[in-house]
């Protein structure tokens, strides 16, 4: 929870989410096509300058020269809006200890719902500004976590 406070947070002090999008609001024309398109060839990344004109409409907008900042400023809101009972209940409970509390527990569904949003707006600003793909570590087979339980550890 307190990973999840961290990516909302705005004080001008933090390093967050929230604060880069933000920024992206303020100068929108940063995120551009021209730029992306330097930045994939740059990395010398694999595609025709249609794949990634392609895949830079679908990250910005068909056809957009650059980012809509409309656009981000609703990714920016949907941030807060899964983050908001988390973000409250750790400042509450977590962060500070508030006499009065908080009025409930964020679930663990909510948890992991904010952190997936959170990790699919990573993954695309990684790509834009970038134009790096993040590969997420494979799990093991699901059997695996029991593994433990199979041989004595304590002699």
């Amino acid at each position: 929870m307190i990973a999840v406070r961290r990516q909302v947070d705005v004080n001008k002090q933090s390093i967050s989410l929230a604060r880069l999008l933000e920024e992206i609001i303020e100068c929108p024309h940063v995120l551009s096509r021209e730029r992306f398109i330097r930045q994939v060839i740059g990395h010398n990344l694999p595609g025709s300058e249609d794949q990634v004109n392609g895949m830079f409409d679908h990250l910005a907008g068909s056809g957009a020269n650059h980012i809509n900042a409309d656009a981000v400023r609703a990714e920016l809101c949907d941030l807060r809006a899964h983050t908001k009972g988390i973000k409250r209940y750790t400042d509450k409970r977590v962060a500070h200890f508030d006499a009065k509390g908080p009025k409930d527990s964020p679930t663990v569904l909510q948890v992991h719902a904010a952190l997936d949003y959170i990790d699919a707006l990573r993954e695309k600003y990684m790509i834009l500004l970038r134009a790096e793909k993040y590969e997420k570590p494979q799990l093991h087979d699901e059997e695996t976590w029991k593994d433990v339980f199979r041989e004595p550890w304590i002699p």
